[in-house]
């Protein structure tokens, strides 16, 4: 975390902190909890037992998207806040998924 530029200062790490937060099962906070660009490049990218160089990035953004859901008991709106996007657009993002 140190290295990383943070572009969007304090609301970034403050956006950050809190995904991870929520994704996190324990009270530990580790690496894999935060966004891979702020992990570094020494941090093994592994979710979900499924390495990141096996799924389309579209596979991945869902996985993320559903487990964000999951997080948050199925909460729209706080998931939409977490993921940094609008309500509408995680609607649409769910419905792709409903028609795959």
């Amino acid at each position: 975390m140190m290295s990383y530029p943070w572009p969007g200062n304090v609301r970034e790490l403050k956006n950050v902190l809190e995904r991870g937060v929520i994704l996190c099962q324990s009270e530990i906070l580790s690496p894999e909890h935060l966004p891979l660009e702020v992990q570094g490049p020494h941090t093994p990218h592994v979710k979900s037992g499924v390495s990141f160089g096996s799924i389309s990035l579209q596979e991945m953004e869902q996985l993320h998207i559903m487990d964000v859901l999951k997080a948050v008991d199925g909460n729209k709106s706080k998931a939409a806040r977490i993921l940094d996007i609008s309500r509408s657009t995680l609607r649409e993002k769910l419905k792709g998924y409903e028609n795959e």
